[in-house]
């Protein structure tokens, strides 16, 4: 089973990130995990012995993305593709985490989406998608 996660905040949000893949090790230990951070937080995960690949990207801040830095996403999204994941998960609340797992076309992708209740107050809600049904909302 091949697993992508994104997350292309901080490196306080990489670093939370651990015990979620360790806890994913345990009970794949066969999966191959991918995970894709923005570059400068890797160092955090490098020693991170539940990740099998660790691929960085290019920095959030739009100031500092120039055109190239797109393209670059594009052709790492095309390379995310190739590797034919099971199960894609974008961890990061933006567009860029939700576009590259789109881009993966993994079997199952799941993104987090911003979601007000009543009150107006900010949470959380998931949604996965499958090519195999319709898209499934998880609160």
């Amino acid at each position: 089973m091949r697993l992508l996660f994104i997350k292309l905040k901080h490196i306080g949000d990489a670093l939370i990130m651990t015990p979620m893949l360790t806890a994913v090790r345990a009970r794949h230990p066969e999966a191959e995990i991918h995970v894709v951070v923005r570059r400068g937080t890797e160092g955090i995960l490098a020693g991170c012995p539940a990740i099998n690949h660790l691929i960085t990207t290019t920095p959030v801040e739009s100031d500092q993305r120039a055109i190239a830095d797109s393209w670059k996403d594009l052709r790492m999204g095309l390379k995310l593709r190739q590797q034919q994941f099971d199960y894609a998960f974008d961890l990061t609340d933006g567009d860029r985490g939700r576009w590259m797992v789109g881009l993966s076309q993994a079997t199952h992708r799941c993104i987090s989406t911003p979601k007000r209740d009543h009150a107006r107050t900010p949470a959380r809600q998931g949604v996965c998608r499958s090519s195999r049904n319709h898209a499934r909302t998880r609160a």
